[in-house]
């Protein structure tokens, strides 16, 4: 219950954020820039807690090792952007590239995730 009581709590607070995003005449880019990094930060920090405090009993969390990591490589190029490679490529595409990897590793976690959860729960049945 108190999951939940603190998860209504911090939709409640995104909805009022994104409601005075939306009533400014102009949209405050560095606002928003700024509490997407507070945000994601603090969620980041909950699933690196999480890893360290499960790696021992469930290995495949290398997955989600793997996915974080290139996800502050490219955030890294979000933040410090860099001049076109080749004058194609510039920090937000390779930024797009990255996720296709970040997905890929991060679905691989939640199928042996899940996979690992309906065992547990098929032996308390």
């Amino acid at each position: 219950i108190i999951l939940a009581i603190s998860g209504s709590i911090i939709t409640f607070f995104l909805f009022l954020f994104v409601l005075y995003l939306n009533i400014q005449p102009h949209f405050p880019y560095d606002v928003n820039m700024k509490w997407n990094i507070i945000i994601g930060s603090v969620t980041n920090l909950f699933w690196i807690v999480y890893i360290a405090l499960n790696w021992r009993k469930n290995r495949h969390l290398k997955y989600l090792v793997w996915h974080y990591c290139l996800l502050y490589g490219s955030i890294c190029l979000e933040l410090f952007d860099i001049p076109p490679i080749f004058g194609i490529f510039d920090a937000h595409s390779l930024w797009h590239l990255s996720i296709i990897f970040q997905i890929q590793l991060y679905v691989m976690f939640a199928r042996v995730e899940t996979e690992v959860n309906s065992m547990n729960y098929s032996k308390l049945l």
